[in-house]
Formats: structure tokens, sequence, C-alpha cells
């Protein structure tokens, strides 16, 4: 897999809106939309212990349609997109959280740029941009990913903010994996 950098530019600082800084690259960088672009995150609470602890969190990434991702117990597993029904006959868990993120994907050369407008049901949290570097597998290429966001998006946005990789990343050499992008999805989303 691809190496990715996920920047969540909060909507209080951004001046640029999702369309703006999409119109921005591609009249500025020559970038492409190649799709559209939705990231779906849902936090559940354990029904059969009101007072447990125990969450639940589902992400689904329009990238890879046939897949969900679930994170429990501090471990993320990649479920089959059937999952969401039988969570909600079973009953064993309550959504507590929704956050939606819609957007497109940009073909930059050697990158690929995806952007989309954060929210929750009423309220805009903010840019979510994905940076993937698609001649990298491991992550040897966070410094690439890192000159590319400060070029790129901090420049034309006027805004910086922290730039969330796998967490894989104590391993330069290490393999990047779907369940490392998602775990990164997941960490950045369970903080909103």
């Amino acid at each position: 897999m691809p190496v990715t950098g996920l920047i969540l530019l909060p909507a209080s600082t951004n001046p640029a809106s999702t369309n703006s800084l999409s119109e921005k690259l591609e009249a500025y960088h020559g970038a492409r939309q190649v799709e559209k672009w939705v990231v779906q995150y849902k936090l559940y609470r354990e029904t059969l212990n009101p007072n447990s602890p125990k969450v639940l969190h589902q992400l689904f990434l329009s990238q890879f349609p046939k897949s969900m991702f679930c994170l429990i117990n501090d471990i993320v597993v990649e479920m089959d997109r059937d999952f969401e029904g039988l969570l909600k006959k079973l009953n064993l868990w309550t959504q507590r959280q929704e956050l939606v993120s819609d957007g497109t994907t940009l073909d930059m050369d050697e990158f690929k740029v995806r952007i989309g407008s954060l929210r929750s049901t009423t309220t805009i949290l903010g840019q979510l941009i994905e940076i993937e570097y698609l001649p990298c597998n491991n992550n040897s290429a966070q410094p690439v990913i890192s000159e590319f966001a400060k070029d790129y998006v901090f420049n034309l946005t006027e805004t910086e903010a922290p730039i969330v990789f796998s967490k894989s990343e104590t391993d330069v050499n290490s393999e990047i994996t779907l369940l490392d992008i998602a775990s990164q999805y997941i960490d950045l989303l369970k903080r909103k």
C-alpha cells in the first residue's frame, strides 16, 4: 500500500473551502479530479452494559468500497460491508456519533490528494486531507509527504496542522498495510 499522511484543518482557522483548495491545486499545480471521495466514521457504545466503557469504532473509505474497518479493544479488523446491518440487527451496540467527509480525489503526478469537508450531523469540523505518495510502500516516504503538505496544502490555505501517519511509523522499512491506513484514520477521527 502507498504511504499516506492525514491532515485535519480545523474549520475555525481554515479560510479555504474544500472547493477552493481543490481549484487551487488544479489551477496552479495541474491536479486532475478523478473521482468522488467519502469517509464515514461511526462510534458505537456497548448496550448490554450501559456503564461499560467499551466502544466500537467503524470506518468506511470509498477508495476501498468492499471493506469496512472496525477498532475494538485496540485491534483494527477488516470487515465485510454487510457487518453494519448485522450490528444493527443484533442490537448489541448503540451509535453515539457519526462523522462524514465528502470530497474529491485529485491526481498530481506521484501523489493522490483527497480533500473533503468533515462534518458531524450539523457542524462542519474542518477539511480532511489525505496525501498518498504512490511510489513508496513504507514509512521512508514521510519526509516527502511532509514537504508536499508544506508546499501545496499549508501554503495554499495559509494554515498548518499536524500530519498523522500510520502507527507503523516507528519502523521506517515496514510495509504499510490496509489496516495501518484504517488505524490512521480512526486515530485521527476518534479525537473529534
